[in-house]
């Protein structure tokens, strides 16, 4: 049996790794199908019905032009309202997402869609719903996209209505076993997939030539760590390497790196462009250069591989390590997860400061690994026939209906209990803003924390002069007509108290505000601690 497969894209065709594995998993599939038991010939395989659902993307980012495969059916939910600024409210997205099973369950009668929501706890939230309303017809996949304490709450959060977990890391893999040692026979490993030519395109030796960088992604500052680049390339300078730096893409961070580049001369940026034209400019790269913070397996990290791009990386504990060993297969800088832009383009330097040291023969024969290691386990066909595998598994897998009356929404309005606002945060927060009657109050955090308890901030008993945001490209705005300003501006507002409004990411705020509380501003936490998961998190 082929079940039908469908994915839902809740940032739409937006330039991105999730977005590239979709595609390409779709269009692989649509064009493998597993032979089932009884099969004998070739003639009797049939197509596995497969589609993407698609929401709207991003502000500020277009869609890419994917070649998406004819075979795979698009239901457009462009039109509706951002998925992430649902606030609680599934209902507009479920109509569309019951056309798309009700279409795939009648091109496989009597089996069920085996569904892979992705990137948004809400986008879990849907199929949740749609579970318990056609629990014979819908199955879910959940794929752990990244190395982040966020996914492993969605994961947790709908752990009851998940039949599969699948990890795209080692790392993922192995942690989701032990969030779940339960459910062992249904975690799985599948890493993404990639296209792989034929034979990795020559480069001319890099005596009397600038070496060229190439980044490709989204521009971005709390994964990525973009501003890392610029720094890099002046200190390329400073050392007399020259040096190209090409940046491939779009995202949040864009603007300030145009104006940073408008600054240099050997380093620009360029939107983003589709697959064809990824690989066409890593055919001609050097070396790609990624200083993120954390991965879980880097789409574009194996792309480069596959097309012969030397990685110069900063080292993560997930994929990274996977993929990239120092020397053999590409060049890691020496900047953890925690340095800042500084350290990690001045270390991202050294790293290219030893490629330009090798031989030739010696690049060549790291390409040529690198090329090798993504051809034997990270190829796309290879990708889609594990699977097919899982998908036809899980389609035979009993129904787990979401409980009748558990909120399927990951967000809320201001209630808590879904996702990454816990049930006492009000109480928690309103208590903390209390005991500063009077005083005048940054809040840090612009996130879902904050707004879903918004009634509780501006009705506090405090005067609220900014709200702080790490974030360069939301610097400079307003939330509820206050100033959103960087963590190092909170005194010259006023600020006399800092609050942080998060639960998932309290305690790297805590300790970004190490050097605001010697400057003589008082930090107040709401929890003690970022969330521990529970080994088996079940809904309640």
């Amino acid at each position: 049996m082929n079940a039908p497969l469908l994915i839902s894209l809740p940032h739409g065709l937006n330039a991105s790794g999730v977005t590239s594995w979709a595609v390409r998993l779709a269009n692989a599939v649509a064009r493998f199908s597993e032979p089932c038991a009884s099969d004998t010939t070739d003639s009797q395989h049939t197509a596995r019905p497969v589609a993407l659902i698609l929401h709207a993307e991003p502000p500020g980012q277009q869609p890419i032009d994917f070649a998406i495969d004819p075979r795979v059916e698009i239901f457009d939910a462009r039109d509706l309202p951002p998925l992430d600024t649902c606030n609680g409210d599934l209902s507009p997205y479920l109509p569309v997402y019951r056309l798309a099973i009700g279409v795939l369950a009648a091109r496989a009668p009597g089996s069920p869609v085996v569904c892979s929501p992705n990137l948004l706890g809400d986008s879990y939230g849907i199929l949740a719903e749609l579970s318990r309303q056609m629990p014979d017809l819908v199955r879910t996949i959940a794929v752990h996209h990244s190395d982040i304490r966020y996914n492993d709450l969605v994961c947790a959060h709908y752990a009851h209505a998940i039949s599969t977990f699948v990890g795209v890391s080692e790392r993922i893999t192995h942690r989701l076993g032990q969030m779940f040692p339960t459910r062992g026979p249904s975690v799985f490993s599948i890493p993404y997939g990639v296209e792989v030519p034929a034979q990795v395109q020559t480069r001319k030796p890099l005596a009397g030539r600038p070496i060229r960088l190439l980044y490709t992604g989204r521009m971005d500052h709390e994964q990525k760590r973009v501003r890392a680049l610029p720094v890099m390339s002046d200190e390329l300078n400073r050392l007399g390497l020259h040096h190209e730096t090409v940046l491939l893409g779009d995202g949040p961070a864009a603007t300030e790196l145009d104006a940073l580049c408008s600054q240099r001369q050997s380093i620009r940026r360029f939107s983003a462009t589709n697959p064809a034209g990824v690989a066409s400019a890593l055919k001609t790269a050097d070396c790609f250069v990624l200083p993120s913070r954390y991965e879980g397996l880097s789409v574009a990290l194996l792309e480069a591989l596959a097309h012969g791009c030397i990685p110069v990386l900063t080292p993560s504990q997930s994929g990274t390590a996977q993929l990239a060993r120092d020397g053999k297969t590409g060049f890691l800088a020496d900047a953890g997860p925690d340095a800042d832009d500084q350290q990690a383009g001045l270390a991202m330097a050294r790293a290219v400061e030893r490629v330009v040291r090798c031989s030739d023969s010696q690049l060549h024969a790291i390409r040529e690994r690198g090329r090798a290691l993504v051809q034997g386990l990270y190829s796309i066909d290879l990708c889609a026939r594990r699977y097919g595998s899982v998908i036809d598994r899980v389609a035979q897998m009993p129904p787990r209906p979401w409980p009748a009356h558990t909120p399927a929404a990951f967000t809320g309005s201001g209630s808590g209990g879904s996702g990454t606002v816990p049930p006492n945060a009000a109480a928690r927060l309103g208590a903390v803003l209390e005991s500063l009657a009077g005083r005048s109050v940054a809040i840090f955090g612009t996130g879902r924390h904050t707004l879903e308890l918004q009634n509780i901030i501006m009705r506090a008993p405090v005067r609220i002069v900014a709200f702080l945001d790490d974030d360069a490209g939301r610097q400079g705005e307003h939330l509820w007509g206050v100033p959103i300003v960087a963590p190092e501006q909170a005194s010259a507002c006023g600020a006399s108290d800092i609050v942080i409004s998060s639960w998932l990411h309290h305690d790297a705020m805590l300790a970004r505000c190490a050097g605001l509380e010697a400057a003589g501003v008082r930090v107040h936490r709401v929890y003690a601690s970022a969330p521990v998961l529970a080994a088996a998190a079940t809904p309640g």
